[in-house]
């Protein structure tokens, strides 16, 4: 038989195959699903469920479909390709909630600051676009205002396209919910850079300041910063 390179550029996609292909090329898509860490939570027998064939999973789609399916169920419930302005407002409400209890203690006020950014897409790098970007800033945003965020803090920036997104998403989740709060952007011009700088607002005393990641949601004091400037107005 002769050896030929197959042509699969003539075979049509189905449909949904398609659908895929789209939806990665033009926003970020979640694929998730621990299989293996599912059923070991599972009771099952190695002699009737596995049919004494230890490891081979497979096996399940015939003698248990219904644990199969109810996994599947399981992640689709969960919903985890819609969960950012979840996940945000939960991280923005525990340090909203450490906040609070700090200022029980001395009385001084205390500010959590909603960090956005910078992710793994890079829009000017063709990773994701644009349009895609801004709107899950924008969802993001509307949940740390739910959660009690009192400012956004668009931080750790190396593309700065990914930066107007998110500082664009922030002025579309201000005017959604109706509630205005201060963003402040932190760019980086070396790759190599990691981990936040100095930042400060002039006041006569240094106020304390909580970021929130999300969606692990982990507080940390900023140190103040000495000039404060500005954000640049970019065209939506």
């Amino acid at each position: 038989m002769p050896r030929f390179a197959p042509d699969i550029e003539s075979v049509p996609r189905p449909v949904r195959s398609q659908e895929l292909l789209d939806a990665v090329n033009h926003r970020v898509v979640i694929a998730d699903g621990a299989m293996g860490t599912m059923l070991q939570g599972r009771d099952l027998q190695l002699e009737t469920d596995f049919q004494n064939l230890e490891g081979c999973t497979e096996i399940l789609n015939d003698t248990r479909p219904d644990v199969i399916a109810d996994i599947h169920d399981a992640y689709f419930a969960t919903g985890i390709d819609n969960r950012i302005e979840e996940l945000a407002l939960k991280g923005a409400k525990m340090a909203r909630e450490r906040s609070e209890a700090a200022e029980e203690i001395d009385g001084r006020m205390r500010w959590v600051l909603g960090s956005i950014g910078p992710g793994t897409k890079l829009p000017s790098l063709g990773h994701t676009s644009y349009d895609w970007l801004k709107q899950t800033f924008a969802l993001q945003a509307e949940g740390l205002i739910d959660g009690g965020a009192d400012a956004f803090l668009i931080e750790t920036s190396q593309d700065l396209l990914q930066t107007k997104a998110a500082v664009n998403g922030c002025k579309q989740a201000i005017v959604s919910k109706g509630v205005r709060l201060r963003d402040r952007c932190h760019c980086r011009t070396s790759p190599q850079a990691t981990g936040p700088a100095a930042r400060r607002w002039p006041r006569a005393e240094p106020p304390t300041v909580h970021r929130c990641r999300t969606p692990a949601g982990r507080p940390g004091t900023v140190p103040p910063r000495s000039v404060s400037r500005p954000p640049p107005v970019l065209a939506p």
